[in-house]
């Protein structure tokens, strides 16, 4: 008995050895350097490599990467401290006389240049644009006054239809209206479109756009009471009412506040970036030769 107990113990350490060896290599995998210097400035000491340091807001941004790509709320005292593996790992890797010759080759420098470019690049561009970017309650309200028409909304119809499902039906209701009957009970007792049927016939409040072209304009050309003519669509024979034509009306400003502050922060950055594009370009000894463009980017 002794010695199964001893046995089983020794599995589970092997096992949970294993697993950590496993964890290791995937947290390794998945997560992301740490995008800042080797050494963090801000966070008490909780670890030393050759002398170098590593603090705690370098492996709380690693604890953090970690939860988000895992989908934790919190991580165990064992999940922490494979994570501070990592990072010790991570530098020892790192001071590696091998690691520093892989520093000198080419391939490793034309990255490590490609993403300096990248991010001084970005810095620059979030300086000179970024700092344009804030508005006023007028430029709101300037705006709103000054394109209200693009705040409209689009003519709509209350509407009604009979959907039959072949021409010698809908001739059938039709001229069953023409005799007075209610477009109401009809629709009840005669329309395919079950939805619509069992309101009478209503569509509610229809637009451009939501329902069949041909549709549309029928509804349009009939003054509210009036009944169509037969309209045939893909899903049979209409017969339409139109009851009731709702003008276009401008969206309260309240509802678009959102809208204009998007606008006008993309019509802020653009000029931003147009204006800082000027000043760069207007000392610079710039040649640009469109007659090379023709064979760029390979063959289409």
């Amino acid at each position: 008995m002794h010695k199964v107990t001893h046995r089983k113990k020794r599995l589970l350490l092997i096992l949970h050895s294993v697993f950590w060896l496993v964890a290791g290599v995937l947290l390794h995998t998945l997560l992301p350097i740490p995008a800042t210097s080797e050494t963090e400035t801000g966070g008490e000491v909780i670890a030393m490599v050759n002398h170098v340091e590593i603090r705690k807001n370098e492996l709380n941004r690693l604890i953090s990467q970690f939860k988000q790509k895992a989908g934790k709320k919190s991580v165990t005292l064992d999940e922490k401290k494979q994570l501070l593996k990592n990072l010790t790992i991570r530098q020892l890797i790192l001071q590696s006389l091998e690691a520093q010759a892989l520093r000198k080759q080419e391939p490793v420098i034309k990255k490590v240049t490609e993403f300096e470019n990248s991010l001084v690049i970005t810095q620059f561009i979030k300086k000179h644009v970024e700092k344009e970017l804030s508005l006023t309650d007028g430029e709101f309200a300037g705006y709103y006054r000054d394109h209200k028409t693009r705040f409209r909304s689009d003519e709509k119809i209350e509407a009604s239809v009979i959907l039959l499902r072949t021409e010698t039906d809908a001739a059938m209701v039709l001229g069953k209206l023409k005799k007075g009957e209610p477009f109401e009970d009809l629709a009840r007792e005669y329309s395919i479109d079950l939805p619509s049927a069992t309101k009478g016939g209503s569509l509610g409040t229809v637009a451009i756009g939501t329902v069949y072209p041909q549709v549309w304009r029928e509804l349009k050309r009939l003054k509210p009471g009036e009944i169509s003519k037969i309209i045939e669509t893909k899903y049979g024979y209409n017969i339409l009412l139109t009851n009731k034509i709702l003008a276009p009306e401008i969206t309260p400003f309240e509802e678009v506040k959102t809208e204009i502050r998007n606008i006008l922060l993309r019509e802020k950055r653009e000029k931003a970036y147009d204006k800082m594009v000027k000043e760069l370009e207007k000392n610079a000894d710039l040649k640009i030769f469109e007659n090379r463009l023709a064979d760029t980017g390979g063959k289409e």
